[in-house]
């Protein structure tokens, strides 16, 4: 007997129901996975851990409902290549970083296209307005936190916003190549380093700190004189340094 015909016969009912219901009634589509998954369970007729696959053929517009609401048993487990296994802690929590932000992009993707195409979707969701603001501002950290990663990984950008500040001082006293040397850089990187117009105006916002109007410039300036003739650095004066 054909396998395929005799899943859609034992899920006929499920499936039927699924066609006729609103897209964005999801504890209706919940609840007719479940019932379907069950009926093939009890069936016999697939292998237990091929039904999470089986039924997002059928609920191919909640597939990503399907592997949330189905326990463990209903799925096919895989286990990553021996190659790519995480032998450290370290490996393990950026492989499962990326397992769990490929599960997050397929989500927010699918949430995304109803929110922007179906009209009423918006309103099934229950977030307060604030709960809204605090996680975009949460991902919004996330994504400066993820590009100083990115830059950390990339050997040209191992020199940092204060590593740049101090590549502009030393190439005002110095050659580019000298720099460059300094820094295992490119003379054309150190270069572009000083004309970049970014760097400038953090420098220009972060001159002074905002909360007690101590001059970081005049400090670094200072400091810059003081070793230059031998003498320790000083603690700045201010909020957070000597009265």
């Amino acid at each position: 007997m054909d396998t395929e015909l005799t899943v859609d016969q034992i899920i006929s009912e499920e499936i039927k129901q699924y066609r006729t219901i609103q897209r964005n009634n999801t504890e209706t589509v919940s609840d007719l996975i479940k019932s379907s998954a069950k009926k093939l369970a009890d069936s016999g007729v697939v292998e237990q851990n091929q039904i999470s696959r089986i039924l997002k053929g059928r609920f191919n517009d909640h597939k990503s409902w399907v592997e949330k609401v189905l326990p463990a048993e209903y799925k096919l487990v895989t286990k990553p290549k021996q190659a790519d296994e995480p032998k450290t802690e370290l490996q393990e929590l950026f492989y499962l970083s990326k397992e769990l932000y490929k599960e997050k992009v397929e989500l927010s993707a699918k949430i995304y296209h109803l929110l922007k195409h179906e009209e009423n979707f918006e309103e099934t969701i229950q977030a307060e307005k604030e709960q809204i603001v605090g996680s975009i501002e949460e991902i919004k950290a996330e994504f400066a936190e993820i590009e100083v990663l990115k830059k950390q990984i990339d050997k040209r950008e191992l020199l940092h916003g204060w590593n740049k500040v101090i590549v502009r001082k030393m190439a005002l006293e110095n050659t580019l190549h000298h720099v460059s040397s300094k820094f295992d850089q490119s003379a054309k990187w150190i270069k572009h380093i000083n004309e970049d117009s970014k760097l400038t105006k953090l420098l220009d916002e972060i001159n002074s700190c905002p909360s007690c109007g101590w001059e970081i410039s005049q400090w670094f300036d200072i400091q810059n004189e003081r070793i230059r003739r031998g003498l320790p650095v000083i603690e700045p004066k201010g909020k957070f340094g000597k009265k």
